[in-house]
């Protein structure tokens, strides 16, 4: 009984965290570039064989095969990042970019530390420099120098490439939109397109669906929670009595 109760708790535990994944996601459905998060469970094994994984020596232990057949429910594995583009809008605006294909602008702080995003659309700050609306980072150009401009007309078709890495899914998010990897980035064949915006890869009903899926298994976890907890004080207090 009381191993349903674990089990039946973890499910509620990871649908509650899903919830807030999801939740995040639709509050940044008109982010510019915004990549959208997937929670990603997997199937806790029982006990024992998760302590013999773990170095433990099981072979003294008493084990009912019964409840050896039963898993330990699941568990939060990762939070993954779906890379797959959003839509391409067209702006006008001088300094809007996007990249139409794999790849992300490379960005640096005031630090000299190196961001990569797919969010493009940058403004010029009081020196000549673009940056990131929040004015925290700096578009770099393919030479990984600061892009200086006081007419959109003094920025060059090639000057800003998009770079990538052989393996996207290690890249480490950083706030909502920017990006960190330990890999050095190479350049992308994706195509930077000026006076477009790369929309939020986000789709509100997928994410509305998936909400009330959640939370609807949520709550299948609760009432199983709430029938075992009766069941075993039912089973504390009447056996008891029956037994005097």
């Amino acid at each position: 009984m009381l191993n349903g109760i674990y089990v039946s708790t973890a499910g509620a535990l990871v649908q509650s965290a899903r919830q807030e994944i999801i939740a995040n996601n639709l509050a940044n459905v008109n982010t510019s570039g915004f990549r959208r998060q997937m929670a990603i469970f997997s199937r806790r094994p029982p006990e024992s064989r998760e302590r013999a994984s773990e170095g433990y020596n099981i072979s003294g232990m008493h084990l009912n095969p019964l409840l050896e057949r039963i898993d330990g429910g699941v568990f939060m594995d990762e939070v993954a990042t779906v890379h797959e583009g959003g839509a391409l809008t067209r702006t006008g605006g001088d300094y809007d970019f996007a990249i139409s294909g794999e790849g992300f602008f490379m960005c640096e702080n005031s630090a000299g530390e190196r961001f990569y995003t797919r969010s493009g659309n940058f403004i010029p700050n009081k020196d000549g420099y673009l940056m990131t609306t929040d004015g925290e980072y700096f578009l770099l150009d393919s030479r990984g120098q600061k892009i200086y401009t006081r007419d959109p007309q003094d920025i060059e078709a090639d000057s800003i490439r998009a770079v990538t890495f052989k393996n996207i899914r290690h890249m480490r998010r950083h706030g909502e939109n920017m990006f960190t990897s330990n890999e050095e980035p190479v350049f992308s064949a994706a195509e930077v397109k000026r006076n477009y915006i790369e929309a939020s890869n986000v789709s509100p009903i997928v994410e509305l669906i998936s909400m009330i899926e959640g939370f609807r298994i949520y709550e299948a976890n609760m009432q199983a929670i709430r029938y075992q907890d009766r069941t075993l004080g039912r089973a504390v207090n009447d056996v008891g009595r029956l037994g005097r």
